[in-house]
């Protein structure tokens, strides 16, 4: 192709036509621009390509670790369903002062406690370090951010500041003070806490109030975890909706 053109310039060069000779230079030259922004576009699809390969595996990532997060969640909620009734069984005999059976000892043990759990991140931090901006999609880089910059970790801090605190206070005054604890000699033995003094337990209002405040405070933050599923779900239908539709 080129000793194509070079004959067709040396031949006009040769007949001295000067007019037909800058118009085959423009004409050349038109032809080479095109010809570099037809490479610039097929390397700009490459890139493209190549961009949207590694937004695409990130977000399967994400995804994946989304899930993983949402069935943490839910084993948390069924968990903490099973610490508030014992914790109503618990606080129903001892605000009717029913009379003690040894089944309370397990509820007495399980009502404190309350579970969380981590949402896994490996996806967005490998989406952070190739930069936020490899998603297309502003709302999906946008929701990603405030799940894992601001709203998770508010949910693990109050966690840790409020609700586990809140809990330890109530094993260190309260826990230790009435109960014991069994132990699990033989494999069909009970395991639970026993109280020291049932009788005495009926009348600590102290106690009855911070068992119905932990029972509160449970529900006020499981309340907080639902509102980060809902956050969690709607961030997947949007990587759904970015990579299969």
């Amino acid at each position: 192709m080129l000793k194509f053109f070079r004959r067709i310039r040396r031949k006009l060069i040769n007949d001295g036509n000067l007019k037909r000779y800058a118009i085959y230079a423009v004409g050349e030259i038109i032809l080479v621009v095109i010809g570099i922004l037809i490479a610039l576009q097929i390397n700009n699809w490459n890139e493209n390509q190549k961009t949207k390969a590694v937004e695409s595996k990130i977000l399967l990532e994400i995804e994946k670790n989304l899930h993983m997060g949402l069935s943490v969640l839910d084993e948390s909620f069924h968990w903490d369903s099973l610490c508030t009734q014992s914790g109503l069984i618990v606080l129903k005999h001892l605000e009717k002062k029913l009379a003690y059976h040894d089944s309370l000892d397990e509820h007495f043990d399980l009502f404190p406690n309350i579970g969380l759990g981590d949402v896994p991140s490996s996806g967005y931090d490998a989406l952070k370090s190739v930069g936020l901006t490899v998603l297309a999609n502003d709302s999906i880089r946008i929701g990603l951010s405030n799940l894992y910059e601001i709203s998770l970790p508010k949910l693990k801090q109050t966690f840790e500041y409020d609700v586990f605190e809140r809990r330890t206070e109530f094993y260190n005054s309260e826990l230790y003070e009435h109960f014991y604890m069994k132990d699990k000699i033989f494999q069909d033995s009970a395991v639970g806490r026993h109280p020291i003094n049932y009788k005495e337990l009926l009348d600590d209002r102290r106690f009855i109030n911070m068992t119905r405040s932990l029972l509160d405070n449970r529900k006020w933050f499981n309340s907080e975890k639902v509102m980060r599923r809902n956050e969690i779900l709607h961030i997947i239908q949007m990587i759904n909706k970015e990579l299969y539709e």
